[in-house]
């Protein structure tokens, strides 16, 4: 009887042990999709990006509020869809384009801005999936910022909420 509740102990230690790692494991994976989406918006646009912007197949169309309507499924939607939509959740995806598609990778291109990130801190929050982030940003030459921020990554490693909280990259502020 001690050998079996020795046996039980050491197979409770390893499954308890096994979902620590698998937690660890789940947060490592929320937080490399976090890293990749801010990889992606702080870095100046690709060409295929902005091929198919200028695409005369896209149209997207900007409301009084700002918001964006991509009304053709060639080829901006599939780009989008590609490189954006694998880190976010189906109900955040329209939002996320619409709020922040047109910043930093665009301007940056279209201003001849080569954006580099120096670096990328990401703090895990109490709330599960609750996450802080901040992304050092240069533009290649001298100048330098920082944007800070909160997002949300749900246990799928999608991203359903992100804000940027604060921005000091000057020599983007002046382009928007």
């Amino acid at each position: 009887i001690v050998l079996l509740s020795i046996i039980a102990v050491f197979i409770i230690l390893g499954g308890y042990i096994m979902l620590e790692f698998l937690d660890v494991d789940k947060a490592d994976g929320r937080e490399a999709a976090l890293r990749e989406l801010l990889t992606i918006q702080f870095s100046t646009a690709d060409k295929a990006l902005i091929q198919a912007l200028e695409s005369t197949d896209s149209h997207m169309i900007i409301d009084d509020h700002g918001n964006i309507e991509l009304t053709n499924d060639i080829p901006l939607n599939q780009y989008l869809d590609e490189h954006y939509h694998a880190y976010l959740t189906d109900s955040y995806y329209e939002e996320y384009i619409a709020r922040y598609l047109l910043s930093y990778p665009i301007l940056a291109y279209y201003n001849d801005i080569d954006l580099n990130i120096s670096n990328i801190t990401i703090e895990k929050q109490e709330r599960e999936g609750e996450y802080r982030f901040s992304v050092q940003v240069d533009d290649g030459d001298d100048q330098q910022g920082e944007v800070t921020g909160r997002a949300h990554v749900t246990a799928d490693e999608k991203i359903n909420y992100l804000d940027m909280t604060t921005d000091d990259t000057f020599f983007l502020n002046g382009l928007y």
